[in-house]
């Protein structure tokens, strides 16, 4: 290193004054030191010392800005300094104003600050912040509020200023709430001053709360009628914003189109919202999902004039090859009136060897005489075989045969002549190997004959058992009838459950040319399986003995129950549920397809299971935000009620057990159907005399149970529930049923 003394100075180096050693300090200088000494005053709470302070920087105060941004008025409610905040807020300082709203880093106001730490404010000091000139939505700063402990001054305060407990809640609900502290409270609270559940549905819709409004639904507010009103009143960007949340709006497609007798002229207000609901779902770029569900639904009511006036609101919409194959003949010929039908359809299906789908498009009309005379005349020799055998099943599917050709009518008549040689064993081995070898003329008019029906069924599990179940798909596409197999099979004393699920397994092995795997799963597969389409035919019919062999030997019932959610149809649920269908699945189910009336429906029909749903939804359903959503919806329903109540029950809380149950009648009714699902225990009788004595009612639990005694389920329970000790079960099971 050089000395000092060595180093050369440039020519122009001129030392230093002393006075010019120490430049004056700039005025960020002078600004940052303000801060310190304001954050420092503040922080130790010396509110005349920090007034003297104030006197000298009056102008700079509202510019003063701390390690958030935050400002003065904000760090002294931080730190819980009335004093200090009052006196920036005095109106003779004139900086209330500039304060009040500032925002720090994080975008919250002075008055956020305080809403977030009521116990440590006064009344008075929001009164200053508002007199200030605070332009917060209040109704915001409530819903901040109420999750706090101790906020009820504050909280009410809010109130009077004119915040909305109902827009409060929307806020809340936009937010998962089951981890959050102080949730039960906040919500009663809200609820407890009076809750316009179509004010805060239209608050929620104004915000473009999303999670709020699929939140309101599953709860059982009315989310369809929300859409309804947008569309007829044609508010394009509600309409959008509703649809693009996914939640099923079928229901919304059918009312509109059926509830008005006879067709209605261009100006009535349903077609207007049809015509912006349709535009709507273009405009979102969003698939035609509810669309296809209103045509089933249509569809299955055998609504021809319905379908017809949706295909008109939805002519884009497209159809596939198993869209059509789940519709009537009848549906089919409306639909291929529109044109909607694929042109192709038929020779499609034709050379991929589905004679079921073939001969419900021949049955509705499709043209065969264009197409028999092209496939014959084709001269190309590499289709000459495959055209063959679709001619052949073309006439098999209802084709005019005297239009055959005569190389083409020999051929038919060998074919006749050599299933005809066929008998016994050998028809079941020649159904396999016309299987495998993808002979569908040869399968299809060996299962044509009625009495090759059982071992056409033996062939099948033949093939599935070889583990080919896409080879045994192919004797139901090329005519047996799964449905009829299916009842056949489960009908006799003791089914050959091997058999059923060889039926079911092959089922879902069909496949159709137009689809892939990924388009599988657009059609609810499970909903449309045999077993679950063949359990709800079943209902439909009363034939519930048949029924309840499927539960849960074929399928847990879930989707059935839905299906019922979906036609509003509480008294069939109940029967299934009875029957043993897993109505939580059912609920989990409706969640994860956006069915969210459904599951509303689901657990208002039957709330006692609210409580089984919240301990299996966190292994139920895997995508975090449906779980967070379910866990709400189950938490606003009583779940943690419930469940508060049975721990108050099991420590001996008696004035907490009391008040819970004064406060929440309906959670003592679910807990009593809780206890009743346990095998008699002492620790479980236990916790049912504690609720009695802090005075719980069984009338109600035990009068619903009563009525029906002959329900396997419901006897269990009232046994249960006798055996734990409590009087009012062994009184119905004697035949003394009083009512509530």
């Amino acid at each position: 290193m050089i000395p000092r003394r060595f180093v050369k100075k440039p020519a122009n180096f001129r030392p230093a004054l002393k006075d010019q050693q120490a430049s004056p300090p700039n005025n960020l200088t002078t600004q940052k030191a303000q801060e310190n000494q304001a954050a420092d005053l503040i922080a130790k709470g010396a509110t005349e010392r920090f007034q003297h302070f104030a006197a000298g920087a009056s102008s700079s105060i509202p510019a003063l800005r701390f390690d958030h941004k935050e400002n003065c008025l904000h760090k002294a409610i931080a730190g819980g300094h009335m004093a200090i905040a009052c006196f920036l807020l005095d109106p003779t300082n004139g900086w209330a104003t500039s304060l009040v709203n500032h925002r720090d880093i994080y975008g919250r106001t002075p008055l956020r600050y305080a809403v977030e730490a009521p116990s440590r404010i006064s009344v008075d000091l929001i009164d200053n912040l508002l007199s200030g000139g605070a332009k917060d939505d209040l109704s915001e700063m409530l819903a901040h509020c109420v999750m706090q402990a101790s906020h009820e001054r504050i909280s009410e305060r809010l109130i009077a200023a004119d915040a909305k407990p109902s827009y409060a809640m929307a806020r809340l609900y936009n937010l998962p709430m089951q981890s959050r502290a102080h949730v039960h409270e906040a919500v009663t609270f809200l609820g407890s001053r009076g809750i316009d559940n179509a004010l805060m549905f239209q608050y929620a819709i104004a915000q473009r709360m999303h999670r709020a409004v699929e939140l309101m639904a599953l709860v059982g507010h009315n989310w369809s009628e929300q859409l309804m009103l947008a569309a007829e009143r044609l508010d394009s960007s509600t309409v959008q914003f509703l649809l693009q949340s996914g939640v099923d709006y079928a229901s919304v497609l059918t009312k509109l189109i059926t509830n008005q007798p006879g067709w209605y002229g261009p100006d009535s207000a349903r077609t207007y919202a049809l015509a912006s609901l349709s535009k709507g779902r273009e405009d979102s770029k969003l698939p035609p999902r509810w669309e296809r569900e209103a045509l089933f639904w249509f569809d299955q009511r055998g609504m021809s004039t319905a379908v017809r006036k949706l295909r008109q609101w939805n002519p884009s919409t497209p159809l596939s090859l198993r869209d059509i194959a789940q519709c009537s003949v009848h549906t089919i010929k409306e639909l291929q009136k529109l044109g909607v039908v694929p042109e192709h359809a038929l020779e499609t299906v034709v050379h991929h060897g589905n004679l079921a789908l073939a001969q419900k498009l021949v049955a509705a009309g499709v043209p065969t005489a264009a197409l028999l005379e092209r496939l014959q005349n084709d001269s190309d020799p590499a289709r000459r075989l495959s055209n063959a055998k679709a001619v052949r099943l073309l006439v098999l599917a209802g084709a005019d045969p005297n239009l055959l050709d005569d190389d083409q009518r020999q051929g038919f008549r060998k074919l006749i002549q050599r299933v005809s040689q066929s008998s016994g064993d050998d028809i079941v081995r020649r159904m396999i190997n016309a299987a495998n070898e993808s002979a569908a003329d040869e399968l299809s008019m060996l299962i044509h004959d009625p009495k090759n029906t059982g071992m056409a069924v033996r062939a099948l599990k033949t093939l599935v058992d070889l583990e080919r179940p896409r080879v045994a798909a192919m004797l139901i596409t090329c005519g047996l009838d799964a449905a009829d197999a299916l009842i056949a099979t489960v009908s006799v004393a003791e089914p050959d459950w091997g058999q059923a699920k060889g039926l079911i397994q092959a089922s879902e092995a069909i496949r159709y040319p137009d689809e892939s795997e990924t388009d599988l799963l657009t059609y609810d597969p499970e909903r449309h399986s045999l077993q679950n389409q063949v359990l709800f035919a079943l209902t439909l019919k009363d034939q519930w003995d048949l029924a309840a062999k499927f539960i849960p030997n074929l399928t847990c019932g879930s989707w059935a129950l839905l299906e019922s959610a979906l036609r509003h149809d509480a008294e069939r649920a109940k029967r299934l549920h009875e029957i043993g269908a897993d109505i939580c699945r059912a609920f989990f189910i409706a969640l994860q397809t956006k069915r969210y009336e459904a599951a509303a429906r689901l657990m208002s029909w039957m709330p006692y299971k609210v409580y089984d749903a919240q301990l299996r939804a966190y292994k139920a359903l895997t995508e975090p935000y449906v779980r967070a959503l379910a866990q709400d919806c189950l938490m606003l329903r009583g779940a943690n009620i419930t469940a508060t109540l049975l721990l108050t029950a099991h420590l001996g809380l008696e004035e907490a057990t009391r008040r819970l149950l004064s406060q929440h009648p309906e959670a003592g009714k679910n807990a009593l159907m809780e206890l009743s699902g346990n095998p008699p225990r002492h620790d479980v009788s236990a916790k049912l005399q504690f609720l009695l004595k802090a005075g719980l009612d069984p009338y109600p639990v035990v009068f619903e149970l009563a009525t029906n005694p002959f329900n396997a389920t419901n006897l269990t329970r009232l046994n249960n529930l006798a055996a734990l000790g409590l009087t009012a079960a062994r009184d119905a099971l004697q035949g003394n049923i009083l009512k509530p």
